[in-house]
């Protein structure tokens, strides 16, 4: 969304908020305070040039036939944020284990990023230990999150479907993964 666009729905959500304090319509006048806020931030956002922090999540040693989409999906993301996980779109990543002090190490640098993102998106299609450990510290560190998968290749684990936390987003095509991915960074 442009500048122009944040200020023109901000001067529409202004007016509903003053017609639902006139009704005296409470729970809609706090709901459209909240859009207000959210867009202030996005707007103070632009104007300051900071980018988002984005911790992409995906399968590595739990398999990486999804790699390449992971590829486009940063791609698609580093237009508007900075990704700090780029090498999860590395073809050439090397997936075996690092012995108890390489693995140490890529823990202690993950758990780092992931307390240093704003959010966390993940692509959940191909299933991972390392991709569900990385969600359930994201939601104990109160970061949001975003979960895709392709609903015509696997069934999403109860654990995170089933927690309201997380923001599960399913598609059927990478033509509709792509319109959510920018639907989601159009509305940060």
């Amino acid at each position: 969304m442009t500048h122009a666009e944040l200020l023109d729905e901000r001067a529409t959500m202004l007016e509903l908020l003053e017609r639902y304090v006139v009704e005296g319509d409470r729970q809609r006048a706090a709901s459209v305070a909240e859009r207000i806020n959210d867009i202030d931030k996005r707007i103070a956002r632009a104007l300051s040039g900071v980018r988002l922090k984005v911790y992409f999540a995906g399968s590595i040693r739990g398999g990486r036939v999804d790699a390449t989409l992971y590829r486009r999906m940063i791609e698609r993301i580093r237009q508007s944020c900075d990704v700090l996980t780029e090498h999860v779109g590395n073809l050439e990543l090397n997936v075996l284990e690092q012995g108890p002090e390489g693995d140490a190490a890529i823990y202690r640098q993950d758990t780092d990023w992931l307390r240093a993102c704003d959010l966390v998106i993940a692509e959940c299609t191909c299933p991972s230990l390392g991709v569900g450990y990385e969600l359930a510290f994201a939601e104990a560190h109160h970061k949001p999150a975003h979960v895709f998968y392709d609903r015509t290749k696997t069934q999403l684990s109860a654990m995170i479907a089933g927690d309201r936390y997380f923001h599960v987003l399913p598609y059927d095509s990478e033509q509709e993964l792509f319109r959510l991915l920018d639907q989601l960074l159009d509305e940060l």
